[in-house]
């Protein structure tokens, strides 16, 4: 049974289309999981999105303890996690129409000088049904002495399979 609640759709969007949207929307990997291309999908997909804020699946970040942390992390408060669930408690309840398509919201990325761009010699295609693939690929930026790497920028071929780049910098 639904719990009393004032929160509708319109307290928890601001949220939804900061931390959500932009991994959800058609070509992006959460798509085929689950899409958030409207307020029908986020309200459809209620209790799903409850399961995985409660066992801290979603949102990914970050993808370990010991990763850096993130310039612009969209992992969720403590407030707005709570703030979700008790609207999805509620019976996640819509002031909008359901077709109203959401936005993405989430932080713009910084513009990063493009001194050198490093590709791969081909492409990694994954082999089989392995949920989880982690690979590890070696891309030599040939620094010249004293030079070094103050941004970067990972853009992947398909979106819609890498999700997470963790970038380290290797020994000669």
């Amino acid at each position: 049974d639904p719990i009393e609640s004032d929160l509708i759709f319109s307290d928890i969007r601001p949220i939804v289309e900061a931390k959500c949207v932009a991994c959800h929307v058609e070509g992006e990997i959460g798509h085929t999981i689950f899409p958030m291309e409207t307020v029908g999908d986020v309200v459809e997909y209620a209790d799903d999105l409850a399961l995985v804020i409660q066992t801290g699946f979603m949102p990914p970040w970050s993808p370990s303890r010991k990763a850096p942390a993130f310039k612009k992390d969209r992992s969720l408060s403590e407030i707005e996690k709570a703030q979700i669930l008790e609207w999805i408690a509620a019976g996640a309840p819509s002031d909008v129409p359901l077709d109203e398509p959401l936005e993405d919201r989430s932080p713009a990325g910084d513009t990063l000088r493009e001194d050198i761009i490093l590709t791969m010699l081909e492409p990694y295609v994954p082999a089989g049904d392995i949920r989880d693939d982690y690979r590890c690929f070696m891309l030599d930026p040939q620094l010249p002495n004293g030079g070094f790497v103050t941004g970067s920028q990972v853009i992947p071929g398909d979106k819609r399979i890498v999700h997470h780049v963790i970038l380290f910098q290797g020994e000669p």
